[in-house]
Parts: C-alpha cells; structure tokens; sequence
C-alpha cells in the first residue's frame, strides 16, 4: 500500500509492511558503485542512460517488474526494480516478548549513506493521528549486513495488552530532488491485528 505527495523540492512516500525478513532471505544490492549515490545516478545505471528519463517505467512511483517495490523503495531498501525482489526486502512487523510483555517491531533495510532519503518511523492508534520519529518511543537496534546497507529494528515501548491491542506502525520515506554534497540527511507501514499473517505490500 502506497501514500504519495510531492512538496517544495521533497517527494514522500508511505508504505505498509509485511512480514518480518526470513534467515537466509538475499541481502539488499546495490546497484551503485563504490563512491556513487544518489536516486537519479541509481536510475541512470539500472536502466540506461536515455531510458531512465522515462517517467512511466523509471518513476518514483513506477514498478516495472511488479513486485510490490516501486522505484523509490527499490532503491531505499536494496532492491533491483528489474528483477521481483524478495518479500524480505520489504518492511516487516513483528511482535516480540521481553520482560513479559508483548511488543510491535518494524524491521526494515536502511542505506548507510543517502544524503538524499530520510526513512521515518511512524506510530498510531486509529489511524488518523500518527506521531513521528521524535515522538515515537521506541528502541532502535541497527545491524550491518553489507558495506552499504543496514538492518534496522524499531520497537514501539509501550507493551501490547489486552486481547485486540490496536497498535500500527508504518515508515515514510522521504526523497530531497535538491539534494546536493556530501552531508547525510538525518535517517531514522498498520495492522489491526499484529498476531495475524500480514499481506503483502502493493
């Protein structure tokens, strides 16, 4: 499930999540070589140098290989938008339990280093008022697993109690079209029922 607007030099794009990434599911790729970043750059090598100007297949919204991924989560999580990605690759919800409690994680792939994305973790009870990443109190566990991308946990603190806890977490990523140099951008999806099997983004 996508959500889509376009500011002053920013385009944002919501996803919903699905499952948790599987062991041994294939790590995110980067089509970029070593010292190379950026959306457009990304666009450029993955589908040709006058192809990638066509909105229609090389859109941020644009899914050519239909597997769910547009172009912009394709290169936000690790995927190629050529090839269908695996279902790993998409954000995933979970609960865990610690100290006897139940709680909802949102596990998702991050790059190390975009100076043109931000990816915000979002939280809501009903679904009309959600609170951000410097609202969200949360616990953030980042493991590496490869040179460029990590595997990032956000788990909401407030425990899941009661038989039909409404808890839902969703991520934003943001694209900046301006910009520019080397400084990153700050980087930090909804279920009603998290113990049910979760669908499939698309």
């Amino acid at each position: 499930d996508y959500g889509a607007s376009y500011l002053a030099d920013r385009f944002e794009l919501t996803t919903s999540p699905v499952g948790p990434p599987s062991p041994g599911e294939a790590p995110p790729q980067d089509l970029l070589p070593p010292g190379e970043f950026g959306f457009e750059p990304w666009l450029e090598r993955t589908f040709g140098p006058g192809e990638h100007e066509n909105d229609v297949r090389c859109g941020d919204l644009a899914d050519p290989d239909g597997d769910g991924l547009c172009n912009l989560l394709e290169y936000a999580f690790g995927g190629h938008p050529l090839e269908v990605s695996p279902s790993g690759l998409h954000p995933g919800l979970h609960v865990e339990e610690r100290f006897g409690e139940r709680f909802l994680c949102l596990t998702y792939y991050r790059r190390s280093y975009a100076p043109d994305l931000e990816y915000v973790v979002e939280g809501s009870r009903d679904l009309r008022h959600w609170v951000g990443n410097a609202n969200l109190a949360r616990e953030t566990r980042v493991q590496p697993v490869t040179s460029t991308f990590h595997r990032d946990t956000e788990r909401w603190m407030e425990p899941m109690r009661g038989p039909n806890p409404n808890f839902h977490l969703r991520e934003r990523v943001r694209r900046d079209t301006g910009a520019e140099g080397p400084d990153p951008v700050p980087t930090k999806p909804k279920r009603d029922n998290p113990e049910e099997t979760p669908k499939r983004a698309g």
